[in-house]
């Protein structure tokens, strides 16, 4: 039934360029394509498309329907995490749209969008913006200002303007969004639950967290009375209650957020699910940032067993949780073993961390624990990822933060490679609250690179708690990643290691 309405769906295509014979095989391949796509079976889904593709390519290199089966293969590829292999073919099909004849429709607001979110994650914020202000014109001019779909695009675009640290611009998108749902569809929506959340999470990065509070209250009850209190959206809710109590040192409340979140998403969407890897996840971060390895070590290996089964061996994503459970294990040994020697000076001791801080063995510098990579979410189909966490420096900057070209600690100067220093906060919660937005906004560029919390006495200025991150392999690739950060407004300094 599927697969016979979306050949119905493109008959209208059939007096374009093509055969007959060329465009029914066409046809039953792109639609065979979309049919599977529905089911999730992304194998078979990637085989029908990329038959389409090869198919459209004999209609001519401006043809429609082409653009149509680079927009539908690239969104294959984004439901797999493959965004290298999404972005030519989105790139293409945008510039196809865009010399068309006639207005391309929604097809092209909508490959714009996935272009922008591909961009986000593989490039920078302001190329990406570049696009999704694209689509926001596109759609409000098709379909006026207030249609609900100018929501989908005013979201991605405060997401980005999020990650260009243009939070009052964010806010007044969101609000807008928020705005266009409640008329469209009612205050108790669960579209305008979802706008409620994003704007909590905003207030939390700026530590307005008794607004953020107010927010989520009411995002959760929405959702609880439309949808059920054992609906897996609810998950949504208890990922951003976790980011408040976070924000507010409260790790054993974040931890039953997450555990919650978990147990909404396993009930409703079953185990072997990318959101329930995800929560899980977000619990081995937590409980890594505790120094607690077994724990971390537990939820991690099943979160990559879950990536592995859907997405494959060779995917990034379970090649990086390979990476990160080694580490864990090789923490796990040296907290097993026997005091040898003291905590170098640099590092404070473990009795001096709060649960949220990264925990930092009294051993060597060499054994000190990494914090796991924040992992994206499943890229939707018209959103970005969800607003970064907390960042209290903004709240207090003359108090919280220290510029970032203090001078290098001598200490944790060594030959392992050049290291990068990011920011400098006098508390160790913010600077550990802090990395994670920094991973969050740059997950490729600093893919397998880990938090290396470094203290330094200033005497008379204080304790700042510095974030490093490193080694790179040589200094020209340390300069690269310094070049691109800087690019994106996030200060960065080349020290040792």
């Amino acid at each position: 039934m599927v697969k016979r309405s979306v050949i119905a769906s493109l008959t209208i295509l059939a007096s374009l360029a093509g055969s007959p014979h060329a465009i029914a095989a066409w046809q039953d391949d792109y639609a065979s394509g979309q049919q599977a796509l529905l089911y999730r079976d992304y194998a078979t889904a990637e085989q029908h498309l990329s038959a389409a593709l090869s198919q459209a390519e004999d209609f001519g290199p401006t043809d429609e329907r082409l653009a149509r089966t680079l927009a539908e293969l690239a969104h294959a590829y984004r439901l797999q995490r493959k965004e290298t292999e999404a972005e030519p073919l989105l790139e293409r099909a945008i510039a196809i749209f865009d010399q068309a004849a006639q207005p391309p429709g929604p097809q092209f607001s909508k490959t714009l969008i996935a272009a922008a979110e591909v961009r986000a994650i593989l490039r920078d914020a302001g190329s990406a913006e570049i696009l999704a202000k694209q689509a926001l014109a596109l759609r409000e001019r098709e379909l006026g200002p207030a249609d609900p779909l100018v929501a989908d695009t005013l979201d991605l675009l405060a997401g980005l303007k999020v990650r260009l640290d243009e939070t009052a611009a964010a806010e007044q998108l969101l609000r807008r969004a928020l705005e266009i749902r409640e008329q469209s569809y009612g205050a108790q929506h669960r579209t305008v639950a979802a706008s409620l959340n994003r704007l909590a999470e905003l207030y939390i990065k700026r530590q307005d967290l008794p607004e953020a509070e107010g927010l989520l209250n009411r995002a959760m009850l929405i959702r609880q009375r439309t949808l059920g209190a054992k609906h897996p959206d609810n998950a949504k809710s208890f990922d951003s209650l976790a980011q408040l109590n976070l924000a507010r040192d409260e790790p054993k409340a974040a931890r039953a957020a997450l555990v919650q979140a978990l147990e909404l998403r396993q009930a409703g969407l079953g185990r072997n699910h990318l959101q329930v890897a995800e929560s899980l996840t977000n619990l081995a971060e937590l409980s890594w940032s505790q120094g607690n390895y077994a724990d971390a070590l537990s939820q991690l290996t099943d979160a990559r067993n879950i990536r592995r089964t859907i997405l494959g061996t060779d995917h990034q994503d379970v090649i990086r949780d390979g990476k990160d459970i080694a580490e864990l294990e090789r923490l796990q040994q040296a907290a097993d073993q026997p005091e040898t020697a003291a905590a170098p000076p640099s590092i404070a001791p473990v009795s001096e961390l709060p649960e949220i801080a990264a925990a930092e063995p009294a051993k060597s510098a060499a054994n000190s624990p990494a914090k796991p990579r924040a992992t994206p979410p499943e890229p939707p189909a018209l959103e970005i990822a969800e607003v970064a966490p907390a960042d209290p420096a903004a709240a207090q900057p003359a108090t919280a933060v220290a510029a970032i070209d203090e001078p290098p600690d001598p200490v944790a100067e060594s030959s392992a490679g050049p290291a990068l220093q990011l920011a400098s906060f006098k508390s160790r919660k913010t600077a550990t609250v802090e990395w994670l937005r920094i991973k969050n906004s740059f997950p490729q560029l600093l893919a397998g690179h880990e938090l290396d919390l470094r203290r330094a006495d200033l005497g008379e200025r204080g304790v700042f708690y510095r974030i490093r991150t490193g080694p790179f392999a040589n200094m020209a690739s340390a300069k690269a990643a310094c070049a691109q950060l800087r690019d994106n407004k996030q200060d960065c300094l080349i020290v040792g290691r």
